[in-house]
């Protein structure tokens, strides 16, 4: 890239904040429930006695998507 096409560039992407995209806040809300929702069903399996390995993998794979949901954002430039 010389120096014309970056000027281009960056003028075509002047104002942009960050590197997320503008629904930000709505995947933001979705990662904390899910994280949220994580917490509770790796609890349960506590908790409870019927089900325990289904409720402990539920929320192991509820807390991991959402780690993944800012990471994915974050990685997409």
């Amino acid at each position: 890239m010389d120096a014309g096409e970056r000027r281009d560039h960056e003028r075509a992407n002047a104002g942009r904040s960050g590197t997320l995209s503008d629904a930000t806040g709505f995947w933001v809300v979705i990662a904390f429930a899910l994280f949220a929702g994580g917490m509770w069903a790796f609890g349960e399996a506590f908790r409870t006695d019927v089900l325990q390995a289904v409720w402990f993998m539920g929320g192991i794979l509820m807390i991991a998507l959402a780690i993944f949901i800012p990471a994915h954002f974050a990685s997409n430039n």
